[in-house]
């Protein structure tokens, strides 16, 4: 027993948790599948409810109450995420995306659209060159169009119309917006702008207009802000 405690502690518990450190990305991806296929298998075979028994019992006789709750609550994870922070585990980028996707269920897409009032945008009937004149003083690659009433009609994509060697009307290019309702969060509109293969969604509250996001201001939520997109 003397000479098995050590070398348990040191090949089960201090060498993998010194190797997952240096690779942690790696071996992530590596062992995800092998570590669900063994979930999966503990929990055919039985073994995973031999287990929770035999913990209650010795629980029960040590007189000490089962855990009920989610080990990977957000306040554990947090734990989790700042224990790793203190250790090195994970560097300050890291720690702050981990936060930033904790909290991500709770952001609002109110909370990061840009108002129609500072989007900026074109009439439908607005002409060729007045148009390609407000392009190439703002650096976006689409345009919502929007009606007197506020309301945004459609959305442009800039390189339809620079590559239009013909002069067509700026309405013909533009195609329907996709319209997400106000009180969704961020992954949901996310997933939706993805499903859709649409970068640029318009925010709907109360059947009004009230903004604009962009594939772009979705991911920052998560990644931090980008330079370059």
């Amino acid at each position: 027993l003397g000479v098995t405690a050590p070398l348990l502690f040191v090949f089960k518990d201090s060498v993998p948790k010194n190797v997952f450190r240096r690779m942690p990305e790696t071996l992530t991806y590596r062992l995800a599948r092998p570590m669900l296929l063994a979930d999966m298998l503990l929990k055919v075979t039985g073994l995973t409810y031999l287990v929770r028994v035999f913990s209650g019992g010795l629980l029960r006789l040590l007189g000490r109450k089962r855990v009920t709750h989610s080990l990977f609550g957000h306040e554990a994870l947090a734990s989790v995420v700042a224990e790793g922070h203190a250790a090195g585990t994970l560097t300050l980028s890291q720690r702050d995306m981990a936060h930033r996707v904790m909290n991500i269920s709770r952001v609002r897409l109110t909370d990061v659209l840009c108002p129609m009032d500072r989007v900026v945008s074109a009439p439908p009937d607005e002409s060729r060159e007045d148009f390609l004149r407000q392009i190439h003083q703002h650096d976006y690659s689409r345009l919502p169009l929007i009606d007197p009433e506020g309301q945004v009609v459609g959305v442009v994509d800039v390189y339809d119309v620079l590559q239009d060697d013909v002069g067509k009307p700026i309405a013909e290019w533009m195609v329907d917006p996709l319209v997400i309702p106000a009180d969704v969060n961020v992954i949901q509109a996310l997933y939706t702008m993805q499903k859709a293969k649409c970068s640029l969604a318009i925010i709907d509250e109360g059947g009004k207009h009230v903004g604009i996001v962009t594939i772009k201001d979705l991911v920052e939520e998560i990644v931090g802000e980008l330079e370059a997109w």
